[in-house]
């Protein structure tokens, strides 16, 4: 979450630049990204991260990516790192 934030923060600084709204101008982070006709990042990597697992999912079952992702460890393993 603390990277999230931070990209966030990153963001909308720059959207103020490229908008010119300076920080007096007392504009909310809502309406600046409403102003720009853009989603906030949080937003954007969600949809990111849904269409990987779009992709993942609609992979063969062969396919290391989705045996990692559907993947359980094995008793052994999870005692010998516990």
């Amino acid at each position: 979450m603390r990277h999230v934030r931070r990209l966030e923060q990153f963001h909308l600084r720059c959207l103020r630049s490229i908008a010119g709204i300076r920080w007096q101008d007392w504009i909310t982070n809502v309406a600046v990204l409403d102003k720009c006709g853009i989603t906030g990042i949080e937003a954007f990597l969600l949809q990111a991260q849904f269409r990987w697992i779009g992709h993942v999912i609609r992979m063969p079952d062969s396919h290391i990516p989705k045996q990692v992702f559907f993947g359980k460890l094995a008793s052994a393993a999870v005692q010998r790192f516990c």
